[in-house]
C-alpha cells in the first residue's frame, strides 16, 4: 500500500509538472500554482512584472522571489539575468554588471545579459567586444535583431566601428542582411553602407544582390542617383563589367538580378520569358524570348533602371517574331523614373520576321530626369478575351547610343 501511494504521488507530481510546463508562458501564475518549482514559469512571471514597470518599493519583493528561485535553480542563467535587471533598476549597477557576467558564465547565449553587455561595451568604446557579443546574440536569437534598432547605423558612423563591422561581415554571419536593412532605413548612414559593400567586394568577400539592392533602392528614394549608380558599378563582378553599357547587358546574356541597374525579370500571367537560344529561334545565340500563351496579357515585368547623362541619344532594338499576335500592341518604353514621363517608345510589330531593327531618337534635359527606366508593356488596360496575345517575340539586343540628334 505504501509503495502504491509513493508511486501515485510521483505520477501526480509528474503530471502537475507537465501541466505547469504547458502554460508557463501564457499563464505563469497558474503554472506556479500547479508546480511552484517551475523555473521557467518564475522567469515568465517576473518578466511580466518588470514589463509593467513596477514601482521602486516593489523591487525588493521581486528580488526576494528571484533569490528563492535561484536557491533551487542556481544554474539558471535567465533567472540570474532577471535578478541583475532588478538590481540595475534599484540603482546597483556594479551588482548588476557582476550578475550579468555570472549569467553569461552560466550560458554564453543568455539574451538579456548579452543585450545589456553589448550596450555597456559600446558605452565604454569596446566596439570589438560589442560586435563579438552581437554575433553570439544574433546567431542564437535571430529575432533579437529588432531590439538592436539603430545599433548598426551607429557603429558605421565611427572609424573603429566601421572597421570592426566590416571584418565581421566579411565572414558572412547569418545576420549580415539585417545590418544593411537597418542602414538602409537611416539616410544619414547610406554613404557608409555603400562604402561597406564596396569594401567587402574589393576584399573578395561575397556581396549579395539583395544587400546591394537594399542600399541602392534607399539611395534612389532619397534622390541620390549618382551614389546609387556608383554602388552598382563598384560591386560588379568581372562578368558584369564585361556586359556594361548605357543599358547593362543589352544582349540579355547574363542572369536576371534584383539590382535596379540590371535586368529585373519576373513572371506574370499570360506569357513566359526565357533566355535564348531556344528551338523557336535556333539561329539566335542570345537574347530574350517572350512566349505568349493565347490569353490576354495586361502586366509584364522586364525592366531596368538607367543612369544616362543629359544629351541626345538613340534607343534601338533588334527583334524577331514568329506568328506574333499583339491585339493591343507591345512596346518598350523609356521613361523618367521620377517624375514619371515617357521620353521614347519602340512599338513591336505583329507577324513573323527576322532581325528587324526599330529605333527612336530622344533627348535628356540637363535637369528633371536623373534616372530613367526601360520596360516592356502591352496596351491592355482591361483584360478581355477578345485581346488574346499569341506567338513569340525574340529580342536580340536593346541598346542606347549617344550623340544622335
Amino acid at each position: 500500500m505504501a509503495i502504491w501511494l509513493v508511486a501515485s504521488a510521483a505520477v501526480s507530481a509528474l503530471l502537475l509538472h507537465a501541466l505547469s510546463r504547458l502554460v508557463e508562458e501564457t499563464d505563469p501564475e497558474l503554472a506556479l500554482s500547479l508546480f511552484p518549482f517551475n523555473a521557467e514559469a518564475t522567469a515568465h512571471r517576473v518578466e511580466k512584472i518588470l514589463d509593467a514597470q513596477p514601482a521602486q518599493e516593489d523591487l525588493p519583493a521581486i528580488e526576494a522571489l528571484l533569490d528563492g528561485a535561484l536557491r533551487l535553480h542556481a544554474g539558471q542563467a535567465r533567472l540570474q539575468s532577471l535578478r541583475s535587471e532588478v538590481l540595475l533598476r534599484r540603482g546597483d549597477r556594479d551588482g548588476a554588471v557582476e550578475g550579468f557576467q555570472q549569467a553569461l558564465r552560466l550560458s554564453k547565449t543568455e539574451s538579456a545579459a548579452l543585450q545589456r553587455t553589448i550596450a555597456w561595451s559600446i558605452e565604454s568604446h569596446d566596439v570589438s567586444g560589442a560586435i563579438q557579443n552581437i554575433d553570439i546574440l544574433l546567431r542564437r536569437h535571430p529575432a533579437k535583431i529588432r531590439d538592436l534598432a539603430g545599433l548598426f547605423s551607429a557603429l558605421v558612423a565611427t572609424e573603429e566601428g566601421y572597421a570592426e563591422l566590416r571584418q565581421r561581415l566579411a565572414v558572412m554571419p547569418p545576420w549580415r542582411g539585417a545590418v544593411f536593412a537597418q542602414i538602409a532605413a537611416d539616410p544619414a548612414r547610406l554613404a557608409a553602407g555603400s562604402s561597406l559593400l564596396i569594401d567587402l567586394h574589393e576584399a573578395g568577400a561575397p556581396v549579395g544582390d539583395w544587400e546591394v539592392s537594399t542600399i541602392i533602392q534607399a539611395l534612389i528614394r532619397e534622390g541620390r542617383a549618382l551614389e546609387a549608380y556608383n554602388l552598382f558599378l563598384g560591386t560588379q563582378s568581372d562578368e558584369d563589367v564585361a556586359l556594361g553599357g548605357y543599358i547593362h547587358d543589352s544582349g540579355f546574356e547574363g542572369p536576371a538580378s534584383s539590382k535596379p541597374f540590371n535586368w529585373q525579370i519576373r513572371g506574370r500571367p499570360g506569357h513566359a520569358i526565357e533566355r535564348l537560344p531556344h528551338p523557336a529561334f535556333a539561329t539566335e545565340p542570345s537574347g530574350l524570348l517572350i512566349q505568349f500563351n493565347g490569353t490576354p496579357v495586361k502586366d509584364m515585368h522586364v525592366r531596368q533602371v538607367l543612369h544616362l547623362p543629359p544629351g541626345h541619344y538613340e534607343l534601338a532594338i533588334e527583334v524577331s517574331a514568329a506568328n506574333a499576335r499583339l491585339p493591343k500592341g507591345l512596346f518598350w518604353s523609356l521613361q523618367c523614373l521620377s517624375p514619371s514621363r515617357e521620353i521614347a517608345r519602340l512599338d513591336i510589330p505583329e507577324g513573323s520576321y527576322r532581325g528587324e531593327t526599330i529605333s527612336a531618337r530622344f533627348e535628356l534635359p540637363p535637369t528633371g530626369c536623373p534616372l530613367q527606366v526601360i520596360s516592356v508593356h502591352t496596351g491592355v488596360i482591361a483584360e478581355s478575351w477578345k485581346d488574346r496575345y499569341a506567338g513569340n517575340v525574340a529580342v536580340r539586343r536593346l541598346h542606347v547610343r549617344k550623340g544622335v540628334s
